[in-house]
């Protein structure tokens, strides 16, 4: 029969290495779409060869899960750290539901959590870590603390993630589980210290499989997500500046004046790494490493956005 996943490597390194991954764990070997299995320089197929940058990269991926009769798409970036997915879904635009990195971060940690739980009960949720960068989705947050795990933000990039990790493992005891970014990179378990393609699409599949194997699909297990531990919406956007001094000139601009409100949402807190201010705690300092002149500014608002 046709196999439910379709992979693509996008003219990078990862076929082999998600062949072997889906074996390891038991699963069918997925579909690779052939016109971007082999590693390709000029990426031939593609105008820019990152997943994040929507369906134009998909298009072949897209056409394959159809022809195919797939029911999950997975994409690796060339060099093969981080990871893209979609769902077949009627319902969407073209077909095809992409879901976000905080979207695929949020599936993921449930799912480790759920069979890390199943597999050790002796071990105390209290002893169990989960991790995201300061910049990603709250919701991981509010899946530790109705879960009763130990949750930590860190700065953007693995090094601040994977060397975090190793502290709490090696200075606190604690089982770190899972740890992302919103820009889809992803440690599943203690087996390295850095975002991982392969193994997050080998583990997403088993979830996947999991899921479909139940009668329900990835899309309503995220929709189940959210009524368990809060509605989340991020949204990201960014502008391209020319000149250093330009982007400088805005943070300079900010902190001359803090907003009070944003879209008429109160502010209730500011964190700015470029001062080391940190509002919302008691002695007004940031914990997370800060450097003058550095341009992260964080506003939290009323409700609990940031």
């Amino acid at each position: 029969s046709s196999p439910q996943v379709v992979y693509t490597p996008l003219h990078g390194v990862g076929a082999p290495y998600v062949r072997r991954a889906f074996k390891l764990l038991g699963l069918p070997e997925p579909y690779i779409v052939p016109q971007q299995e082999q590693p390709d320089p000029e990426f031939s197929t593609v105008v820019f060869p990152n997943p994040e940058e929507g369906k134009g990269t998909w298009a072949l991926a897209f056409n394959t899960g159809a022809e195919r009769g797939a029911r999950l798409l997975l994409a690796n970036d060339p060099d093969a750290d981080r990871l893209a997915v979609a769902e077949a879904n009627p319902a969407a635009p073209g077909g095809w539901q992409t879901f976000s990195g905080n979207e695929i971060g949020i599936l993921l940690a449930d799912w480790l959590w759920t069979n890390h739980r199943r597999l050790h009960p002796e071990v105390p949720p209290g002893r169990c870590a989960v991790l995201c960068s300061t910049v990603s989705s709250k919701m991981l947050g509010a899946l530790a603390a109705k879960e009763g795990l130990v949750f930590e933000e860190t700065l953007t990039g693995f090094k601040w993630l994977g060397n975090r990790a190793q502290q709490l493992e090696e200075q606190k005891g604690l089982k770190v589980l899972f740890a992302f970014e919103e820009a889809i990179g992803f440690m599943a378990g203690g087996m390295y210290r850095d975002k991982d393609g392969v193994s997050a699409a080998a583990v997403f599949a088993e979830m996947a499989a999991e899921l479909y194997a139940q009668g329900t699909s990835v899309s309503e297990h995220l929709q189940e997500l959210y009524r368990r531990y809060g509605f989340f919406v991020y949204r990201a956007a960014y502008f391209i500046a020319d000149k250093p001094a330009k982007s400088a000139a805005v943070f300079e601009r900010i902190r001359a004046a803090y907003p009070k409100a944003l879209g008429g949402v109160g502010v209730l807190w500011v964190r700015d790494l470029g001062t080391g201010l940190d509002t919302s705690r008691p002695d007004q300092r940031a914990t997370l490493p800060w450097r003058a002149g550095d341009m992260m500014i964080s506003l939290g608002l009323e409700g609990g956005a940031t």
